[in-house]
Protein backbone atom coordinates (compact mmCIF):
# COMPACT_ATOMS: atom_id res chain seq x y z
CA UNK A 1 0.00 0.00 0.00
CA UNK A 2 2.85 2.39 0.87
CA UNK A 3 4.41 1.79 -2.57
CA UNK A 4 1.13 2.67 -4.28
CA UNK A 5 0.81 5.89 -2.25
CA UNK A 6 4.40 6.80 -3.09
CA UNK A 7 3.69 6.27 -6.78
CA UNK A 8 0.58 8.46 -6.66
CA UNK A 9 2.58 11.16 -4.91
CA UNK A 10 5.27 11.07 -7.60
CA UNK A 11 2.67 11.35 -10.37
CA UNK A 12 0.93 14.24 -8.63
CA UNK A 13 4.24 16.04 -8.02
CA UNK A 14 5.38 15.62 -11.62
CA UNK A 15 2.05 16.94 -12.84
CA UNK A 16 2.36 20.03 -10.68
CA UNK A 17 5.90 20.65 -11.98
CA UNK A 18 4.49 20.60 -15.50
CA UNK A 19 1.81 23.10 -14.58
CA UNK A 20 -1.16 20.76 -14.96
CA UNK A 21 -2.36 17.40 -13.74
CA UNK A 22 -1.27 14.79 -16.28
CA UNK A 23 -4.33 13.09 -17.73
CA UNK A 24 -4.00 10.73 -20.69
CA UNK A 25 -5.84 12.00 -23.75
CA UNK A 26 -6.33 8.90 -25.88
CA UNK A 27 -7.40 9.20 -29.47
CA UNK A 28 -10.14 6.60 -29.59
CA UNK A 29 -10.21 6.74 -33.40
CA UNK A 30 -6.48 6.10 -33.84
CA UNK A 31 -5.77 3.74 -36.72
CA UNK A 32 -2.95 1.21 -36.79
CA UNK A 33 -0.06 2.34 -38.95
CA UNK A 34 2.43 -0.10 -40.43
CA UNK A 35 6.06 0.40 -39.42
CA UNK A 36 9.00 -1.52 -40.85
CA UNK A 37 11.92 -1.95 -38.45
CA UNK A 38 15.06 -2.37 -40.54
CA UNK A 39 18.25 -3.72 -38.96
CA UNK A 40 21.82 -3.52 -40.20
CA UNK A 41 23.67 -6.83 -40.32
CA UNK A 42 21.97 -10.17 -40.76
CA UNK A 43 18.77 -9.54 -38.80
CA UNK A 44 15.66 -9.57 -41.00
CA UNK A 45 13.24 -6.66 -41.21
CA UNK A 46 10.39 -6.71 -38.74
CA UNK A 47 6.87 -5.43 -39.46
CA UNK A 48 5.06 -3.87 -36.48
CA UNK A 49 2.26 -1.37 -35.96
CA UNK A 50 2.18 2.09 -34.43
CA UNK A 51 -0.64 4.33 -33.18
CA UNK A 52 -1.12 8.09 -33.03
CA UNK A 53 -2.55 7.85 -29.52
CA UNK A 54 -2.63 11.56 -28.63
CA UNK A 55 -5.45 13.75 -29.81
CA UNK A 56 -4.33 16.75 -31.89
CA UNK A 57 -0.87 15.24 -32.31
CA UNK A 58 0.93 13.22 -34.98
CA UNK A 59 3.35 11.65 -32.48
CA UNK A 60 3.56 7.94 -33.28
CA UNK A 61 3.67 5.40 -30.45
CA UNK A 62 5.13 1.89 -30.54
CA UNK A 63 4.52 -1.03 -28.20
CA UNK A 64 7.28 -1.40 -25.65
CA UNK A 65 7.42 -5.10 -26.60
CA UNK A 66 8.32 -4.20 -30.19
CA UNK A 67 10.88 -1.60 -29.09
CA UNK A 68 12.52 -4.06 -26.67
CA UNK A 69 12.70 -6.69 -29.42
CA UNK A 70 14.42 -4.20 -31.73
CA UNK A 71 16.96 -3.30 -29.02
CA UNK A 72 17.39 -6.89 -27.80
CA UNK A 73 16.45 -5.50 -24.38
CA UNK A 74 14.70 -7.06 -21.38
CA UNK A 75 11.47 -5.74 -19.83
CA UNK A 76 10.09 -5.93 -16.29
CA UNK A 77 6.47 -4.82 -15.74
CA UNK A 78 5.09 -3.96 -12.29
CA UNK A 79 1.30 -3.72 -12.76
CA UNK A 80 0.51 -2.41 -9.27
CA UNK A 81 2.80 0.58 -9.91
CA UNK A 82 2.07 0.74 -13.66
CA UNK A 83 5.84 0.87 -14.07
CA UNK A 84 8.02 -0.64 -16.79
CA UNK A 85 11.77 -1.15 -16.52
CA UNK A 86 13.76 -1.69 -19.71
CA UNK A 87 17.35 -2.94 -19.42
CA UNK A 88 19.67 -2.63 -22.40
CA UNK A 89 23.46 -2.66 -22.77
CA UNK A 90 23.96 -2.33 -19.02
CA UNK A 91 21.60 0.66 -18.73
CA UNK A 92 18.20 0.90 -17.05
CA UNK A 93 15.25 3.02 -18.19
CA UNK A 94 12.10 3.28 -16.07
CA UNK A 95 8.75 4.39 -17.54
CA UNK A 96 5.54 5.25 -15.64
CA UNK A 97 2.21 4.87 -17.44
CA UNK A 98 0.54 8.14 -18.48
CA UNK A 99 3.58 10.18 -17.47
CA UNK A 100 6.14 12.24 -19.39
CA UNK A 101 8.89 11.76 -16.81
CA UNK A 102 11.25 8.81 -17.19
CA UNK A 103 14.31 7.72 -15.26
CA UNK A 104 17.50 6.92 -17.19
CA UNK A 105 20.22 5.37 -15.05
CA UNK A 106 18.97 7.28 -12.02
CA UNK A 107 18.60 10.62 -13.80
CA UNK A 108 15.27 12.25 -14.63
CA UNK A 109 14.36 13.02 -18.25
CA UNK A 110 11.16 14.66 -19.47
CA UNK A 111 9.59 13.69 -22.80
CA UNK A 112 7.34 15.97 -24.84
CA UNK A 113 4.65 13.24 -24.86
CA UNK A 114 3.72 10.75 -22.11
CA UNK A 115 3.91 6.98 -22.40
CA UNK A 116 0.48 5.32 -22.49
CA UNK A 117 -0.93 2.10 -21.08
CA UNK A 118 -3.09 0.84 -23.93
CA UNK A 119 -4.45 -2.60 -24.80
CA UNK A 120 -2.34 -4.37 -22.19
CA UNK A 121 1.02 -2.87 -23.18
CA UNK A 122 2.91 0.32 -22.50
CA UNK A 123 3.21 2.36 -25.70
CA UNK A 124 6.30 4.56 -26.07
CA UNK A 125 6.43 7.82 -28.08
CA UNK A 126 8.78 7.78 -31.05
CA UNK A 127 10.80 10.54 -29.34
CA UNK A 128 11.91 8.07 -26.65
CA UNK A 129 12.86 5.50 -29.28
CA UNK A 130 14.94 7.91 -31.40
CA UNK A 131 16.52 10.13 -28.72
CA UNK A 132 16.86 8.12 -25.49
CA UNK A 133 17.94 4.64 -26.56
CA UNK A 134 20.61 5.53 -29.18
CA UNK A 135 22.76 7.16 -26.48
CA UNK A 136 22.51 3.99 -24.39
CA UNK A 137 23.12 1.42 -27.11
CA UNK A 138 25.65 3.26 -29.26
CA UNK A 139 23.48 2.42 -32.26
CA UNK A 140 21.69 4.87 -34.53
CA UNK A 141 17.89 5.00 -34.74
CA UNK A 142 16.55 6.81 -37.78
CA UNK A 143 12.79 7.34 -38.23
CA UNK A 144 11.52 8.05 -41.76
CA UNK A 145 7.90 9.00 -41.18
CA UNK A 146 7.02 9.36 -44.85
CA UNK A 147 8.17 5.80 -45.61
CA UNK A 148 7.08 4.34 -42.29
CA UNK A 149 10.56 2.95 -41.81
CA UNK A 150 12.56 2.75 -38.57
CA UNK A 151 16.24 1.98 -39.21
CA UNK A 152 18.30 0.60 -36.33
CA UNK A 153 21.97 -0.24 -36.58
CA UNK A 154 25.57 0.86 -36.45
CA UNK A 155 26.14 4.48 -35.47
CA UNK A 156 26.02 6.86 -38.43
CA UNK A 157 28.91 9.27 -38.08
CA UNK A 158 28.34 12.80 -39.35
CA UNK A 159 32.00 13.86 -38.84
CA UNK A 160 33.82 11.29 -40.90
CA UNK A 161 37.42 12.32 -41.53
CA UNK A 162 40.21 14.82 -40.96
CA UNK A 163 42.68 16.06 -43.53
CA UNK A 164 45.67 18.33 -42.91
CA UNK A 165 47.25 20.47 -45.65
CA UNK A 166 50.34 22.63 -45.13
CA UNK A 167 51.95 25.36 -47.20
CA UNK A 168 54.24 28.34 -46.67
CA UNK A 169 53.77 29.22 -42.96
CA UNK A 170 50.12 28.09 -43.02
CA UNK A 171 48.27 24.86 -42.17
CA UNK A 172 44.66 23.94 -42.91
CA UNK A 173 42.94 21.23 -40.84
CA UNK A 174 39.61 20.18 -42.37
CA UNK A 175 36.86 18.18 -40.68
CA UNK A 176 34.73 16.54 -43.36
CA UNK A 177 31.05 16.17 -42.40
CA UNK A 178 28.05 14.45 -43.94
CA UNK A 179 25.81 17.41 -43.04
CA UNK A 180 26.07 21.00 -41.92
CA UNK A 181 27.24 21.11 -38.29
CA UNK A 182 27.31 24.12 -36.01
CA UNK A 183 30.44 24.74 -34.00
CA UNK A 184 31.98 27.10 -31.47
CA UNK A 185 35.67 27.93 -31.07
CA UNK A 186 37.54 28.50 -27.83
CA UNK A 187 41.17 28.53 -26.66
CA UNK A 188 41.57 26.81 -23.26
CA UNK A 189 45.36 27.41 -23.41
CA UNK A 190 47.70 29.55 -25.49
CA UNK A 191 48.73 26.52 -27.57
CA UNK A 192 45.32 24.88 -27.93
CA UNK A 193 42.30 25.49 -30.14
CA UNK A 194 39.16 23.55 -29.36
CA UNK A 195 36.05 23.12 -31.49
CA UNK A 196 32.76 22.26 -29.80
CA UNK A 197 30.64 20.54 -32.47
CA UNK A 198 26.95 20.56 -31.56
CA UNK A 199 25.03 17.44 -32.54
CA UNK A 200 28.17 15.83 -33.93
CA UNK A 201 28.93 12.11 -33.94
CA UNK A 202 32.62 11.67 -34.72
CA UNK A 203 34.41 8.58 -36.00
CA UNK A 204 37.16 8.79 -33.39
CA UNK A 205 39.10 5.96 -35.02
CA UNK A 206 39.77 8.17 -38.05
CA UNK A 207 39.45 11.78 -36.83
CA UNK A 208 42.75 12.01 -34.97
CA UNK A 209 46.35 13.07 -35.43
CA UNK A 210 49.01 11.40 -33.31
CA UNK A 211 52.13 12.99 -34.77
CA UNK A 212 53.12 16.45 -35.91
CA UNK A 213 51.86 17.66 -39.27
CA UNK A 214 52.56 21.21 -40.39
CA UNK A 215 51.70 23.59 -37.55
CA UNK A 216 49.69 20.91 -35.72
CA UNK A 217 51.30 18.65 -33.15
CA UNK A 218 48.23 16.63 -32.14
CA UNK A 219 44.46 16.30 -32.68
CA UNK A 220 42.18 14.43 -30.28
CA UNK A 221 38.42 13.95 -29.93
CA UNK A 222 36.12 13.45 -26.96
CA UNK A 223 32.63 12.25 -27.92
CA UNK A 224 29.86 13.33 -25.55
CA UNK A 225 26.11 12.80 -25.73
CA UNK A 226 25.06 16.17 -27.18
CA UNK A 227 28.31 17.35 -28.77
CA UNK A 228 31.89 16.44 -29.57
CA UNK A 229 35.08 18.27 -28.53
CA UNK A 230 37.90 18.33 -31.07
CA UNK A 231 41.15 19.60 -29.54
CA UNK A 232 44.00 20.85 -31.74
CA UNK A 233 47.45 21.17 -30.16
CA UNK A 234 49.46 23.87 -31.95
CA UNK A 235 53.08 24.30 -32.81
CA UNK A 236 54.70 27.01 -30.65
CA UNK A 237 55.25 29.26 -33.67
CA UNK A 238 51.53 29.66 -34.44
CA UNK A 239 50.54 33.31 -34.14
CA UNK A 240 46.92 33.41 -35.30
CA UNK A 241 44.08 31.22 -36.44
CA UNK A 242 40.55 31.35 -37.73
CA UNK A 243 37.78 28.86 -38.46
CA UNK A 244 35.32 28.86 -41.33
CA UNK A 245 33.19 26.49 -43.34
CA UNK A 246 33.43 25.18 -46.90
CA UNK A 247 31.29 23.03 -49.18
CA UNK A 248 28.02 24.61 -48.01
CA UNK A 249 28.84 23.85 -44.40
CA UNK A 250 29.92 20.23 -44.91
CA UNK A 251 33.54 21.01 -44.07
CA UNK A 252 34.84 22.90 -41.02
CA UNK A 253 38.28 24.41 -41.56
CA UNK A 254 40.85 25.53 -39.00
CA UNK A 255 43.46 27.80 -40.56
CA UNK A 256 46.74 28.27 -38.66
CA UNK A 257 49.35 30.87 -39.53
CA UNK A 258 52.98 30.87 -38.44
CA UNK A 259 54.78 33.89 -37.06
CA UNK A 260 57.53 35.23 -39.31
CA UNK A 261 60.73 36.00 -37.44
CA UNK A 262 60.78 39.53 -38.83
CA UNK A 263 57.43 40.20 -37.13
CA UNK A 264 58.62 39.18 -33.68
CA UNK A 265 59.42 42.03 -31.30
CA UNK A 266 62.72 41.70 -29.44
CA UNK A 267 63.66 40.11 -27.16
CA UNK A 268 60.90 37.53 -27.53
CA UNK A 269 61.46 34.70 -29.96
CA UNK A 270 60.01 31.46 -31.28
CA UNK A 271 56.45 32.72 -31.63
CA UNK A 272 55.64 33.90 -28.14
CA UNK A 273 53.82 36.97 -29.40
CA UNK A 274 50.56 37.44 -27.43
CA UNK A 275 50.84 33.96 -26.01
CA UNK A 276 51.08 34.96 -22.36
CA UNK A 277 47.29 34.66 -22.37
CA UNK A 278 44.92 32.59 -24.55
CA UNK A 279 44.39 33.90 -28.03
CA UNK A 280 41.03 35.43 -28.89
CA UNK A 281 39.02 33.22 -31.19
CA UNK A 282 39.09 34.38 -34.79
CA UNK A 283 36.42 32.19 -36.26
CA UNK A 284 35.23 34.07 -39.32
CA UNK A 285 32.03 35.23 -37.57
CA UNK A 286 30.83 38.61 -38.84
CA UNK A 287 31.48 41.30 -36.23
CA UNK A 288 28.42 42.69 -34.47
CA UNK A 289 27.74 45.82 -32.45
CA UNK A 290 26.19 45.32 -29.00
CA UNK A 291 24.30 48.35 -27.73
CA UNK A 292 20.65 47.44 -27.04
CA UNK A 293 19.81 44.48 -24.79
CA UNK A 294 16.32 42.93 -24.88
CA UNK A 295 15.31 41.33 -21.57
CA UNK A 296 12.38 38.91 -21.70
CA UNK A 297 10.81 38.06 -18.33
CA UNK A 298 9.18 34.68 -18.97
CA UNK A 299 5.49 33.94 -18.28
CA UNK A 300 3.22 36.56 -16.64
CA UNK A 301 -0.45 37.25 -16.00
CA UNK A 302 -2.52 34.08 -15.92
CA UNK A 303 0.62 32.05 -16.70
CA UNK A 304 2.46 31.82 -13.38
CA UNK A 305 5.09 29.41 -14.73
CA UNK A 306 6.66 27.05 -12.20
CA UNK A 307 5.34 27.15 -8.63
CA UNK A 308 7.84 26.68 -5.81
CA UNK A 309 7.50 24.53 -2.71
CA UNK A 310 6.60 27.68 -0.75
CA UNK A 311 4.26 29.04 -3.40
CA UNK A 312 6.82 31.25 -5.13
CA UNK A 313 5.71 32.01 -8.67
CA UNK A 314 8.20 31.89 -11.51
CA UNK A 315 6.64 34.89 -13.28
CA UNK A 316 7.45 37.08 -10.25
CA UNK A 317 11.08 35.93 -10.01
CA UNK A 318 11.59 36.52 -13.74
CA UNK A 319 10.18 40.06 -13.59
CA UNK A 320 12.15 40.96 -10.46
CA UNK A 321 15.39 39.78 -12.10
CA UNK A 322 14.52 41.62 -15.33
CA UNK A 323 14.10 44.90 -13.43
CA UNK A 324 17.43 44.46 -11.62
CA UNK A 325 19.15 43.53 -14.87
CA UNK A 326 17.68 46.57 -16.59
CA UNK A 327 19.19 48.94 -14.02
CA UNK A 328 22.59 47.25 -14.12
CA UNK A 329 22.74 47.18 -17.94
CA UNK A 330 21.86 50.89 -18.11
CA UNK A 331 24.53 51.67 -15.54
CA UNK A 332 27.02 49.78 -17.75
CA UNK A 333 26.13 52.01 -20.72
CA UNK A 334 23.67 49.76 -22.57
CA UNK A 335 20.18 50.57 -23.81
CA UNK A 336 17.52 48.18 -22.49
CA UNK A 337 14.17 46.96 -23.82
CA UNK A 338 11.82 44.89 -21.63
CA UNK A 339 9.31 42.65 -23.42
CA UNK A 340 7.11 43.08 -20.34
CA UNK A 341 7.48 45.42 -17.36
CA UNK A 342 4.37 44.34 -15.45
CA UNK A 343 2.40 41.22 -14.56
CA UNK A 344 0.84 40.62 -17.96
CA UNK A 345 0.81 37.65 -20.33
CA UNK A 346 2.40 38.19 -23.73
CA UNK A 347 2.35 35.69 -26.58
CA UNK A 348 5.72 34.11 -27.33
CA UNK A 349 5.69 35.33 -30.94
CA UNK A 350 4.97 38.87 -29.78
CA UNK A 351 7.99 38.77 -27.47
CA UNK A 352 10.44 38.09 -30.30
CA UNK A 353 8.59 40.58 -32.51
CA UNK A 354 9.04 43.30 -29.88
CA UNK A 355 12.70 42.41 -29.66
CA UNK A 356 13.11 42.81 -33.41
CA UNK A 357 11.11 46.03 -33.72
CA UNK A 358 13.06 47.61 -30.87
CA UNK A 359 16.33 47.24 -32.75
CA UNK A 360 17.75 44.91 -30.14
CA UNK A 361 21.26 43.51 -30.52
CA UNK A 362 20.94 40.67 -27.96
CA UNK A 363 17.95 38.94 -26.38
CA UNK A 364 18.01 37.20 -22.98
CA UNK A 365 14.90 35.30 -21.88
CA UNK A 366 14.68 34.69 -18.12
CA UNK A 367 13.08 31.59 -16.60
CA UNK A 368 13.14 29.31 -13.55
CA UNK A 369 13.27 25.54 -13.64
CA UNK A 370 11.21 22.86 -11.91
CA UNK A 371 11.13 19.11 -11.51
CA UNK A 372 8.94 16.41 -10.01
CA UNK A 373 11.19 16.02 -6.97
CA UNK A 374 13.33 18.37 -4.90
CA UNK A 375 16.78 17.05 -5.82
CA UNK A 376 17.66 18.79 -9.14
CA UNK A 377 19.36 22.15 -8.79
CA UNK A 378 21.59 24.53 -10.69
CA UNK A 379 21.71 26.90 -13.63
CA UNK A 380 21.49 26.06 -17.32
CA UNK A 381 21.59 28.23 -20.43
CA UNK A 382 19.86 27.34 -23.69
CA UNK A 383 20.16 28.43 -27.28
CA UNK A 384 17.98 27.56 -30.24
CA UNK A 385 17.88 24.07 -31.75
CA UNK A 386 16.69 24.22 -35.38
CA UNK A 387 13.84 21.93 -36.34
CA UNK A 388 15.13 20.14 -39.41
CA UNK A 389 11.60 19.58 -40.73
CA UNK A 390 10.93 23.32 -41.06
CA UNK A 391 11.09 24.39 -44.74
CA UNK A 392 13.68 27.11 -45.38
CA UNK A 393 11.46 29.38 -47.47
CA UNK A 394 11.85 30.43 -51.09
CA UNK A 395 13.00 33.31 -53.24
CA UNK A 396 16.03 34.07 -51.08
CA UNK A 397 13.92 35.07 -48.07
CA UNK A 398 14.34 33.54 -44.62
CA UNK A 399 11.05 32.61 -42.98
CA UNK A 400 10.52 34.36 -39.64
CA UNK A 401 10.45 31.07 -37.73
CA UNK A 402 13.96 30.28 -38.99
CA UNK A 403 15.56 33.69 -38.61
CA UNK A 404 17.31 32.67 -35.37
CA UNK A 405 19.29 30.12 -37.40
CA UNK A 406 21.24 33.04 -38.89
CA UNK A 407 22.63 33.77 -35.41
CA UNK A 408 23.29 30.30 -34.03
CA UNK A 409 27.09 30.63 -33.88
CA UNK A 410 26.85 33.85 -31.87
CA UNK A 411 23.92 32.56 -29.79
CA UNK A 412 25.88 29.46 -28.78
CA UNK A 413 28.90 31.61 -27.94
CA UNK A 414 26.76 33.94 -25.83
CA UNK A 415 25.20 30.95 -24.04
CA UNK A 416 28.61 29.52 -23.15
CA UNK A 417 29.87 32.85 -21.80
CA UNK A 418 26.71 33.53 -19.76
CA UNK A 419 26.72 30.03 -18.27
CA UNK A 420 30.35 30.32 -17.13
CA UNK A 421 29.88 33.83 -15.77
CA UNK A 422 26.77 32.87 -13.77
CA UNK A 423 28.51 29.89 -12.20
CA UNK A 424 31.59 31.98 -11.37
CA UNK A 425 29.39 34.63 -9.75
CA UNK A 426 27.01 32.39 -7.78
CA UNK A 427 28.91 29.10 -7.22
CA UNK A 428 25.71 27.32 -8.25
CA UNK A 429 25.70 23.86 -9.84
CA UNK A 430 26.36 24.10 -13.57
CA UNK A 431 23.92 22.10 -15.66
CA UNK A 432 25.67 23.22 -18.84
CA UNK A 433 24.66 24.75 -22.14
CA UNK A 434 21.80 23.02 -23.95
CA UNK A 435 19.72 23.32 -27.11
CA UNK A 436 15.98 23.34 -27.69
CA UNK A 437 13.58 24.79 -30.26
CA UNK A 438 12.04 27.31 -27.82
CA UNK A 439 9.39 29.34 -29.58
CA UNK A 440 10.38 32.54 -27.80
CA UNK A 441 13.85 32.36 -29.40
CA UNK A 442 12.80 31.16 -32.84
CA UNK A 443 11.85 34.51 -34.36
CA UNK A 444 14.53 36.66 -32.71
CA UNK A 445 16.67 38.28 -35.41
CA UNK A 446 19.70 38.62 -33.10
CA UNK A 447 21.83 36.41 -30.84
CA UNK A 448 19.37 35.06 -28.26
CA UNK A 449 19.52 32.74 -25.25
CA UNK A 450 17.20 31.43 -22.54
CA UNK A 451 18.54 31.23 -18.97
CA UNK A 452 17.07 28.87 -16.36
CA UNK A 453 18.31 30.56 -13.17
CA UNK A 454 17.45 27.76 -10.72
CA UNK A 455 14.88 25.20 -9.58
CA UNK A 456 11.81 26.40 -7.69
CA UNK A 457 11.13 22.75 -6.89
CA UNK A 458 14.30 22.82 -4.77
CA UNK A 459 13.53 24.63 -1.47
CA UNK A 460 17.06 25.98 -1.10
CA UNK A 461 17.13 27.46 -4.58
CA UNK A 462 13.58 28.78 -4.18
CA UNK A 463 14.74 30.66 -1.10
CA UNK A 464 17.77 32.08 -2.93
CA UNK A 465 15.71 33.13 -5.96
CA UNK A 466 13.32 34.96 -3.63
CA UNK A 467 16.23 37.07 -2.37
CA UNK A 468 16.97 40.34 -4.17
CA UNK A 469 20.58 40.00 -3.07
CA UNK A 470 20.92 36.70 -4.94
CA UNK A 471 19.06 38.09 -7.96
CA UNK A 472 21.57 40.93 -7.97
CA UNK A 473 24.41 38.39 -8.14
CA UNK A 474 22.68 36.67 -11.07
CA UNK A 475 22.31 40.02 -12.78
CA UNK A 476 26.00 40.82 -12.21
CA UNK A 477 26.93 37.51 -13.85
CA UNK A 478 24.78 38.18 -16.90
CA UNK A 479 25.97 41.78 -17.34
CA UNK A 480 29.61 40.70 -17.03
CA UNK A 481 29.02 37.98 -19.62
CA UNK A 482 27.49 40.40 -22.12
CA UNK A 483 30.44 42.78 -21.67
CA UNK A 484 32.86 39.89 -22.32
CA UNK A 485 30.84 38.86 -25.39
CA UNK A 486 30.80 42.44 -26.71
CA UNK A 487 34.50 42.99 -26.15
CA UNK A 488 35.39 39.64 -27.66
CA UNK A 489 33.64 40.48 -30.91
CA UNK A 490 35.16 43.93 -31.03
CA UNK A 491 38.63 42.36 -30.62
CA UNK A 492 37.80 39.76 -33.23
CA UNK A 493 36.93 42.49 -35.69
CA UNK A 494 40.24 44.25 -35.08
CA UNK A 495 42.33 41.05 -35.32
CA UNK A 496 40.80 39.55 -38.42
CA UNK A 497 43.30 39.79 -41.30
Amino acid sequence: MKRILLFLLLVATSSIADGRFAQPVINSEAQLRSVVISHTGNRPDNNVFGLELMTDSQELFLKSHDVASMLLASRFWEPELRRLTVKVNGHKVVFLADNRFINVDGKGVMLRAPVYLHEGDLWLPMEAVTSIFPALTGQSVQWDRARGRLEYGTALYNVRSLTVESGNRVTFAKLHCSKKIMWRTDTPTSSTVRLKLYGALVDTSIVKLEKESGLLSNVSVVQLEEYALVTFKLNRTVNSFRTFSEKEGNAIVLQLEETRKIDLPAPRARGYVNMAKPMAAIDGTESISIKTIVIDAGHGGLDAGKIGTRGTQEKTINLNLAEILSRKFRSAGFDVVLTRDSDILIDLDVRSERANLSGGDLMISLHCNGWFNSKPNGIETWFFQPELTTPPGAGGFVRWERVQELHLVNSSDLAEIIQKSLIDETDATSRGVKRESFKVLRGANMPAVLVETGFLSNSKEEKKLSSKRYLSRLADGIVEAVIIFRDKHQKTEEATP
